[in-house]
C-alpha cells in the first residue's frame, strides 16, 4: 500500500476539523458538568432554606411551649375551685359597684375548656372601669377581657354604661 502524503492546505484542514469537533465535543460535556454544578448550588440553597424555616419552627413551638407551660403556672397557682362567676361578682363588690352592676354567666359548651362572664355597668365613672378592670388583673388568675360590647354615656346622663365580656381558663 502507498503512504498517502497529504498536502500542507489538507493537514490545516483536518486540524482545524479535529479542534472544532474536540472543542464542540468538550463545550457540550462542559455545559452538562456546568448545569450540574448550577443545579446542585440552587439544590443546596434551598436545603439551606429549608434547613432556616426548620429551625424557625422549632423556635416558634418551643416559643408555644413556654407560654403554655406559663398558663398552666398560672392556672396552677389558682385556689383549688376557682370560678370566674364568684371572682368577678367578689372583684365587683372590693370596687364597691354591686350595686350598678349585673353579671350573668355565658355557657360556651361542655367541650370548651373556658368558664365566660357578661359584665354590665350602668352609671359608673371612667375611672371606676379602669380600676376594677385593674382589681381584675391584679389578681393573676388568668382572666382575660375578650370583649368589651360597648361603653357609652348612660341614658340618664350619669356617668357610663359598659357592657364586657371575660374568659379564663376553667378549672381542672
Amino acid at each position: 500500500m502507498p503512504r498517502v502524503t497529504l498536502r500542507r492546505r489538507e493537514k490545516i484542514f483536518i486540524a482545524l476539523f479535529v479542534i472544532l469537533t474536540v472543542t464542540g465535543i468538550g463545550s457540550t460535556l462542559l455545559r452538562g458538568v456546568f448545569k450540574t454544578f448550577a443545579d446542585s448550588k440552587a439544590r443546596a440553597v434551598a436545603a439551606s432554606d429549608r434547613l432556616d424555616q426548620a429551625r424557625d419552627l422549632q423556635a416558634a413551638v418551643l416559643d408555644q411551649r413556654s407560654g403554655q407551660t406559663a398558663i398552666s403556672d398560672y392556672i396552677k397557682k389558682r385556689p383549688p375551685r376557682f370560678n370566674l362567676y364568684d371572682f368577678m361578682n367578689a372583684k365587683m363588690r372590693e370596687a364597691k359597684l354591686e350595686d350598678r352592676m349585673d353579671l350573668e354567666e355565658k355557657k360556651l359548651g361542655p367541650t370548651t375548656p373556658l368558664d365566660r362572664v357578661q359584665v354590665t355597668l350602668s352609671g359608673v365613672s371612667m375611672q371606676e372601669i379602669v380600676d376594677f378592670l385593674h382589681l381584675v388583673d391584679a389578681g393573676n388568675n388568668l382572666v382575660v377581657l375578650q370583649q368589651l360590647t360597648h361603653l357609652r354615656e348612660a341614658r340618664d346622663g350619669k356617668g357610663l354604661d359598659c357592657m364586657a365580656t371575660f374568659i379564663s381558663p376553667k378549672a381542672s
